[in-house]
């Protein structure tokens, strides 16, 4: 919808419409996407939800009854819902998605289940990460959108959950540099293995890249941002450090992508500005602060606006001379 939007504005720039007949071009988009919903597509969504709801359930029943039932045979039927579901998913391609996702759900279920009776003194983060290493051939067999999504909330979980368990009280401390940059790149490897140039290996799609990247900014941002007034660590330059070779990453032609360039300088922006206020602080003046924070945001968000729109206008451009020599 981003890059219709953009485009849209392209074509108004290159032919001078004017505001009315820009909106007219708009709504005649608006109307094309909206009129064509073919009802395989609302069938396969209608399964897709019903599976989710069929795997949230049985989350929400175990976690509301787990004292009441008995082990050995709820581990048998968790099993037995694991494996039906994956031999569902490889035999009916109709059903794949719907039931790679109920698979998915089912073996956090099991962890969660497992956690809950045995105490076997394993962290949150390990039942985590074996949930994201055994939810990963699932993935990659569906090659859906959809799964890679759900794979990466499970991803992030095991990463945030990491980071707590390891870090403790002193989480954002100086004493645990080595966890939070582990912690950081973890995350942001996670949206550059999804991304486009590595889509047909994945099966991934632009949710669940942007997804990931979301999480990533948001992490990576949240340490550079309590570095700076939780204590002396370089945390902040390292973030910072880090964001700018994605945002490089994302210009290339392979990997172009808006939404996550508008995330990337998103990101680094918010740090520039905490990085104005930090600066700020140190002139004991409310006047110097406020001047020396809107001038960066302003600087900022300037720059960051008018560079991507330069990106897509150059993208767009090749597009049509490649369309144009072919």
């Amino acid at each position: 919808m981003l890059s219709t939007r953009l485009a849209l504005l392209e074509l108004a720039r290159q032919q001078r419409l004017s505001a009315t007949a820009y909106e007219e071009l708009r709504h005649i988009a608006s109307l094309r996407e909206s009129m064509h919903l073919p009802e395989a597509s609302v069938r396969q969504r209608v399964r897709i939800l019903a599976a989710a709801l069929a795997g949230l359930g049985l989350i929400f029943f175990l976690a509301a009854n787990w004292e009441a039932q008995n082990p050995f045979a709820m581990f048998l039927l968790l099993e037995t819902l694991l494996a039906a579901a994956c031999y569902g998913a490889a035999r009916f391609v109709r059903f794949r998605i719907g039931l790679a996702l109920f698979g998915l759900l089912t073996i956090g279920t099991m962890f969660g289940f497992f956690g809950q009776h045995y105490q076997s003194g394993a962290d949150p983060w390990q039942l985590f990460a074996l949930w994201t290493v055994l939810a990963l051939p699932l993935a990659l067999a569906s090659r859906s959108d959809l799964l890679w999504s759900a794979w990466v909330v499970v991803a992030m979980c095991g990463v945030s959950t990491w980071l707590a368990a390891h870090g403790g009280r002193s989480w954002f401390g100086p004493t645990v540099l080595h966890i939070q940059l582990t912690a950081m790149l973890a995350v942001l490897a996670i949206p550059l293995a999804l991304s486009a140039p590595w889509r047909g290996w994945s099966g991934a799609g632009t949710w669940a890249q942007n997804l990931a990247l979301l999480s990533a900014a948001g992490l990576t941002t949240t340490l550079g941002v309590t570095s700076l007034f939780g204590s002396d660590s370089p945390m902040f330059w390292l973030a910072l450090l880090a964001l700018c070779p994605l945002f490089i990453f994302f210009t290339s032609r392979a990997a172009f992508d808006t939404l996550s360039l508008s995330i990337t300088a998103l990101a680094i922006d918010v740090l520039l500005v905490c990085g104005a206020v930090r600066l700020g602080l140190e002139f004991r003046s409310f006047g110097a602060l406020l001047v020396l924070v809107g001038l960066t945001a302003v600087a900022a968000l300037m720059s960051s606006a008018m560079l991507i729109i330069h990106l897509y206008r150059n993208q767009f451009r090749e597009g049509q001379n490649r369309d144009q020599s072919n």
